[in-house]
């Protein structure tokens, strides 16, 4: 078998520095291309998953209530609490799935400033 230092450099040994430029390297661009693949929050995704794991407990009215009685100021905190309540359902939500909750209550309910 052939150590991946061998391999990469076509058999010769590779000294540490080179090594650790590569690691860097390879790190740095997994992390670009993981940062990318987001997507931008998509509000309709976002109402048929709230319609589909949320909505049996949770109606638009609970949303209306005045803001002096609500738990959510801000984006962040309508975020923190999209994923406080979906962590109850045992459902294993994706972040995406997160970030489009809470994309359809700001834009249907809070319109809390971006």
């Amino acid at each position: 078998m052939i150590s991946i230092r061998a391999a990469a450099t076509g058999g010769s040994k590779m000294d540490t520095e080179t090594m650790r430029a590569i690691g860097l390297a390879i790190m740095l661009t997994l992390a670009a291309g993981g940062a990318a693949a987001q997507n931008p929050p998509d509000a309709e995704r976002g109402k048929s998953l709230y319609e589909t794991h949320c909505g049996g407990c949770h109606y638009g009215r609970l949303h209306d209530r005045p803001r002096e009685r609500s738990l959510v100021h801000s984006l962040a905190e309508l975020r923190d609490q999209v994923a406080q309540r979906a962590a109850l359902t045992g459902r294993p939500f994706t972040r995406d799935d997160l970030e489009d909750i809470a994309e359809y209550l700001n834009q249907s309910y809070y319109r809390l400033k971006k």
